[in-house]
C-alpha cells in the first residue's frame, strides 16, 4: 500500500479542518489531513477528503496521470465543467484521467468522475505509480 497524503497550505490547513469549503458551503465535514489521502493499493486508487469525497477506481481505469496547474484560490471539494478537484493546497496537484469513470461520492450523492485532479505532497511519487499501472 502506498499513502499520499493531501497537501495542505498554512493557512487553509487548520481552516479546513474544522469547515468544509466549497461543494457544501462552510459546515463541520471534517475535511482536514487526518482525513484525507489518495492511496494506491492492491491494484485500485482511493481518494478521500473527509465526508465531502470519496472515491475508488482500479488503476487499469487511469488513462493519464499528469503535473496539473497551481490553483490559487480554491481549497476543499470543487467540481467545474465535470472535472473535480479536491485539494488543501494550491499547489503539489495531480489531474488523473478516468475511462470508464471512477464511482465517488460528494457529500453522499453519488457519482462519475472522469477527471479528477488532487493536490498531494508528493506529486511526482503519485504520477509514477499511477503511470506504472496504467
Amino acid at each position: 500500500m502506498t499513502d499520499f497524503d493531501v497537501r495542505y497550505g498554512t493557512r487553509a490547513g487548520p481552516f479546513l479542518g474544522l469547515l468544509g469549503l466549497g461543494l457544501l458551503g462552510l459546515g463541520p465535514l471534517g475535511l482536514g489531513r487526518c482525513f484525507s489521502r489518495a492511496t494506491v493499493e492492491d491494484g485500485v486508487l482511493r481518494v478521500r477528503m473527509g465526508s465531502a469525497f470519496h472515491g475508488a477506481a482500479p488503476l487499469a481505469r487511469v488513462r493519464h496521470a499528469l503535473p496539473g496547474p497551481d490553483v490559487p484560490v480554491a481549497r476543499g471539494v470543487h467540481v467545474w465543467r465535470g472535472r473535480w478537484l479536491v485539494n488543501g493546497a494550491g499547489s503539489g496537484i495531480v489531474e488523473i484521467g478516468l475511462e470508464p469513470p471512477m464511482l465517488a461520492r460528494a457529500a453522499g450523492v453519488p457519482l462519475r468522475v472522469r477527471s479528477l485532479s488532487v493536490s498531494v505532497d508528493d506529486p511526482g511519487v503519485l504520477i509514477s505509480a499511477l503511470r506504472a499501472a496504467a
